[in-house]
Parts: C-alpha cells; structure tokens; sequence
C-alpha cells in the first residue's frame, strides 16, 4: 500500500529560493558519482528514440531541468531531435539559460506546464517524467494516467519502495552540504545555497525527509502494471525496468 505523507516540494508556501536549493540538493544527490542516475535516465531514452524515432524529447516536472541538461550533451549536436523543458513552476532564468547553451535544440516552456491537464506538443513526442509521478496524491494518479495514456510516456524514479532505498535517503545531507561547493559559480545561487544549505540548513534536512517520503509514495511494479492495464488500451506494450534503485516505465 502506498503512503503519502507530505513533501516540502510540494508545498506552495515554501520560498522559492529555498525550493530552488532544494532542487540543486536534489542534483547533488542524484547526478554526482557513484549515482549517476541522470546520466542513466538520459541513455535509457536516447535508447528508447533508436529503437522507435521520436522529433521531440519533453521533459515534464522538470525542475533544474537535468534530463534535458543530460540529453543536450549526449545529442553532441544531432539536428534531429529537439528538447523541450516544462514544470508546474518553471525556473525561467534557467530555461533561458539552457536555451542560450544549447540554441536550436532547446526549447523553454515558460508558462506553466501542469502534466496532469491535456497538453499540446507535436505528435509523436516523447514525454519524459523524472522523479515526478510520485509527487501525484494516489487519488488523482488514475485520471493523470488516463490522460497519458494518450501519449509516448517513459517515466523514471530514482528510489524504489524498499528497505535499500529508505536506507539511502538517510544519507542524503551528505551531498546536500557539499551543494553550494558542487555548483558554485556553475549555475545562478550561489550564496542561497550558501544560506540554506549552511547557515541555516533547511535544505539540508528536507532534501532527507523528502527522500524517505518519495520511497514510501513509489509504485511497485506490479502496481504500475495493474494500474496502467486498465488505462492502456489492449496491446499497446507496457515497459517496467528496475534497476538498483532506480525504476523506469514507458508505454
């Protein structure tokens, strides 16, 4: 059974400078040595795009945007496949930054983006959710996955729900007090994460209780196959990986 106890992520009251160190957190723990996992996600798609050609790659949710970050580099210039980067809370000054990096490929969605809404991109897109889908209430994720079961999906989760993974999280502030050191001058912020990574370490204990919270909210396996064979229609094939702690399901 999934529990849902609350995420400071979600909350709408938290600063927006203390949600943005917690997304840079959030990349320390996840895109740095011996994880890597942004660096999985991004191979596993551009595998999934070999095997079945996609114009335009979609990254919904996307916070500090690191898939697409990922992909940019790994597309090392390939002119046909196109990027574009969303969330519900859109990080403009970085989208446009990306965009000014990677010109042509990139593309910065700066309104709002809300995956749990009919969206509009090009047909044939591959969307692409990235320690997302969890953040959904059990009770709203049947009609989210109504609506994308009218798309190209692959969605990805860097924890799993187990012992493992709980056991992990409890060591996340030890990338998250390196945060300010990994990306100092790297990306804009540096003394917010200096304040709420150091002086007063909020984000250093959050980015630990989401971690355990983000466990307990995972499906299993079996539960994204139960709930996505009632959703997607008859021989449309189903895709469910897990790997360490990582997990991936595409349809």
């Amino acid at each position: 059974m999934t529990m849902f106890l609350f995420e400071f992520m979600d909350l709408k009251w938290v600063p927006d400078t203390l949600r943005a160190t917690i997304h840079d957190a959030l990349d320390s723990c996840l895109g740095a040595a011996p994880r890597r996992y942004y660096d999985w996600v991004s191979r596993e798609i551009l595998e999934l795009v070999e095997q079945n050609p996609a114009g335009t790659i979609v990254e919904l949710g996307a916070g500090t945007a690191p898939i697409t970050r990922a992909l940019a580099g790994a597309l090392n210039g390939r002119k046909d496949i196109s990027l574009r980067v969303s969330d519900l809370y859109p990080n403009k000054a970085l989208y446009k930054s990306l965009e000014k990096m990677y010109p042509g490929v990139v593309r910065a969605e700066l309104s709002p983006v809300n995956f749990s809404q009919p969206m509009n991109f090009p047909e044939g897109s591959l969307l692409v959710l990235s320690a997302a889908f969890h953040h959904l209430r059990p009770s709203e994720r049947g009609e989210v996955l109504k609506i994308l079961s009218g798309y190209r999906v692959a969605v990805f989760e860097p924890l799993r729900r187990n012992p493992a993974s709980l056991f992990l999280c409890l060591f996340g502030f030890v990338p998250a007090i390196m945060t300010p050191l990994l990306f100092w001058n790297r990306r804009p912020g540096n003394w917010r994460r200096i304040f709420w990574c150091w002086l007063c370490p909020l984000a250093t204990l959050i980015i630990v209780w989401d971690g355990l919270v983000s466990c307990l909210r995972c499906w299993t396996e079996k539960e994204w196959k139960d709930h996505l064979a009632r959703v997607v229609e008859d021989g449309h094939p189903v895709f469910v990986k897990s790997e360490g702690f990582n997990q991936m399901v595409v349809w």
